[in-house]
């Protein structure tokens, strides 16, 4: 064996080691790969970074950039409430909704955006109808792996395309994989509705300890110690008994309100 294709199979350990431990990010992973494989002279320096003009990357980040614009302008939002409405409390309703809404959006966006987009809504739709969260975020994942098949704008089919077209053959078309994927979706829907539902996951709901821990747990990532603060309007204050928006002091000193209480009930919530 050279001594090129053992640096190469110890990157490749040594890569798969940090992946699976998780202690460094995966993007941070592969960018750490291709700087050591060029500067190791494994690959020449127009190949460690002729990545970046493929097509296939140049379609990834286009979607990502429209999946934030969904999000951004509250399009992602809206589709959670809209969600809402239409799975009712109903589990076999929900499960419904969740796997076409995922499948649908996953044609037309990265599927990591999809579930970003779709796991607050689907989260939200499980507290309100008592349903466990497990029997909700699985269809949500089968139904956004199932709906990136159905096109062309799935990681694993942009690369393909990409590499054909770099052979010189015709790539893919946005919707050549639409004949058969479409039928995929629609097995895959009805087998997790009739039997997949049976093997979901009855996860319970997390104890009010469990609560308290993950509460801590994000002050602690966040910093909302720092961050969040609460202030207490006194009855000699001028400030009370008055409306917030009648009151200058917000204006003035510029912070978030999120919430209003008197003797520990919220009164309103109100984003700024």
């Amino acid at each position: 064996m050279s001594i090129s294709a053992i640096l190469t199979l110890i990157i490749t350990i040594i890569a798969a080691a940090l992946l699976i431990s998780e202690r460094v990010r995966a993007d941070l992973i592969a960018l750490l790969i291709m700087v050591v494989l060029g500067l190791s002279g494994l690959v020449k320096p127009s190949e460690t970074f002729a990545g970046f003009s493929g097509t296939a990357v140049m379609t990834i980040v286009g979607i990502s950039i429209i999946s934030e614009g969904l999000r951004q302008t509250g399009v992602a939002l809206w589709l959670g409430k809209w969600m809402r409405r239409l799975g009712g409390e109903n589990e076999i309703n929900l499960i419904l909704v969740t796997m076409l809404i995922s499948a649908g959006l996953s044609m037309f966006m990265n599927n990591i955006a999809v579930v970003g987009v779709l796991f607050p809504a689907t989260m939200a739709i499980a507290r309100r109808s008592g349903v466990p969260a497990s029997r909700l975020l699985l269809p949500l994942a089968f139904g956004t792996m199932l709906g990136g098949m159905a096109t062309l704008l799935t990681t694993s089919n942009i690369i393909v395309s990409g590499l054909l077209k770099e052979t010189g053959i015709q790539p893919f078309g946005l919707l050549d994989f639409l004949p058969l994927g479409l039928p995929i979706v629609a097995v895959g829907v009805l087998y997790m509705l009739f039997w997949g539902r049976k093997m979901l996951p009855n996860t319970s709901s997390p104890s009010v300890q469990q609560h308290q821990q993950l509460n801590q747990r994000l002050t602690q990532i966040y910093q909302l110690r720092k961050t969040l603060c609460e202030v207490v309007v006194l009855p000699g204050c001028p400030l009370a008994g008055t409306r917030l928006e009648d009151s200058s002091w917000a204006y003035q000193t510029g912070p978030k309100i999120l919430s209003i209480q008197r003797h520990g009930e919220v009164l309103s919530l109100i984003h700024l």
